[in-house]
């Protein structure tokens, strides 16, 4: 159910215990998309050390920028956007609104993300009204979508993720 996602923002801390290996690497990648929870594996005989590493209280942390900002460009059919930092729920609104008139303006859209620095997304963000709707408008519209300046292990689940989408030429660059 996806709307697990929308409860994660309650948690600051998830501790895991297991002897397996893939948990710690699950975590780590979890951790790269979602910063705002913080997150460790434990061994089973840390049991106890995981229970007092999740009940402690972190240090709230300052308020942050907004994550994605809207670039110039010289055509009207390009939009343009730089990530840098975290995506936050509270941004969504007036980013899907600026996608939605973006898309409903154009029969075809190209579009370039560049990537500054991606510290990940707040999880309730995938929980946004509005945006399921746009994402599915979004892959009937664009032709084109360049994303300059992934990390290395998005850009190999972009690449993978690649042939499901035959009507959209993406391409990953790399910063020089």
């Amino acid at each position: 159910d996806m709307k697990v996602f929308s409860l994660l923002n309650n948690l600051s801390r998830c501790a895991v215990v297991s002897d397996k290996e893939w948990p710690q690497t699950i975590m780590s990648f979890a951790q790269k998309l979602f910063p705002s929870l913080d997150m460790k594996a434990f061994p089973s005989r840390q049991r106890e050390e995981a229970l007092k590493w999740a009940a402690e209280i972190p240090k709230s942390s300052p308020p942050r920028e907004a994550g994605i900002r809207f670039l110039p460009t010289t055509k009207d059919s390009i939009l343009a956007f730089e990530i840098d930092g975290v995506v936050s729920s509270e941004e969504m609104p007036s980013i899907i609104k600026k996608l939605e008139d973006f898309l409903a303006s154009h029969d075809k859209v190209r579009m370039l993300n560049r990537m500054k620095q991606f510290n990940g997304i707040d999880p309730s963000v995938l929980m946004q009204s509005g945006l399921v709707s746009m994402k599915l408008s979004a892959m009937e519209k664009v032709e084109r979508y360049a994303i300059v300046g992934a990390p290395d292990w998005m850009s190999k689940v972009i690449g993978t993720m690649n042939p499901v989408f035959p009507d959209i030429d993406i391409q990953t660059l790399v910063f020089f």
